[in-house]
């Protein structure tokens, strides 16, 4: 079995190193990765190797980013995130190794910046980052729920998102999917614990969305347009205020 996963391993990483992958390799790949989940479900304690990073052929860390950021392939970045995501949920742990907060770790480490042009097509990562850390605070896996663990986190989010240049325009209808993704994330963690809220109030995130996310912002010297100009962006916008306003109701007033 371990063979095997070196193999299946090995031929991913070279079809996704490349830039496009054609119909015959994209079956290849989605292929493999569903026999080495089967893999993994047989015998949990081959994925050690691949979480140290002790793979000779294939660098872990970049086999987990290649994948998830595929700019040529939306059937390979959602299967890198559905498949990473029941590794998390259907192993949970290897001896004192929680998958759970490794992988959750390991993106946080790589959040994606706006002026990276291979990390564009960002959805899937959000997606499952916001998705682990939810299961992080849930009941049944009580690590981190409180403000400590993601606490610095949060104010890295917000200094993000007060930097984020304006990508979008109402000319183009280009969706800038990290701050879109960068949104969502700030909203999951409100959603979790309302200390954020604190944060958020203290950090002025409601002027933030008001008057540099969704409306025109009138200076001494020009109108600013705001940084979220197509649907998908302003509906997380809008939807992040919401969750606040909730939470803390006299920031609505």
């Amino acid at each position: 079995y371990e063979e095997m996963q070196k193999e299946l391993l090995t031929l991913i990483y070279r079809f996704i190193s490349e830039k496009d992958v054609n119909n015959h390799q994209r079956v290849i790949i989605l292929n493999s990765l569903n026999l080495w989940l089967g893999l993994l479900m047989h015998d949990k304690h081959l994925l050690l190797p691949f979480c140290r990073n002790e793979l000779a052929r294939v660098d872990s860390h970049s086999f987990i980013f290649r994948g998830l950021f595929h700019s040529r392939s939306e059937d390979v970045r959602k299967e890198f995130m559905h498949s990473v995501y029941q590794i998390c949920e259907k192993l949970k742990k290897i001896d004192d190794l929680d998958l759970r907060v490794y992988f959750s770790d390991l993106l946080l480490e790589n959040l994606p910046h706006p002026q990276n042009g291979d990390y564009r097509e960002s959805t899937n990562y959000f997606d499952l980052l916001c998705k682990l850390i939810t299961d992080n605070f849930s009941a049944k896996n009580p690590l981190g729920t409180g403000l400590e663990k993601y606490g610095e986190l949060f104010d890295r989010l917000l200094v993000r998102l007060k930097e984020h240049p304006r990508i979008e325009n109402r000319s183009s209808y280009t969706e800038d999917k990290n701050l879109i993704g960068l949104l969502n994330l700030i909203r999951t963690l409100v959603q979790l614990n309302k200390e954020y809220v604190i944060k958020a109030r203290n950090s002025n995130l409601v002027d933030e969305l008001f008057y540099n996310c969704l409306f025109t912002r009138q200076t001494e010297t020009e109108r600013v347009s705001p940084r979220c100009q197509t649907t998908e962006s302003r509906s997380a916008a809008y939807k992040l205020l919401n969750v606040i306003i909730i939470q803390d109701p006299g920031l609505g007033v």
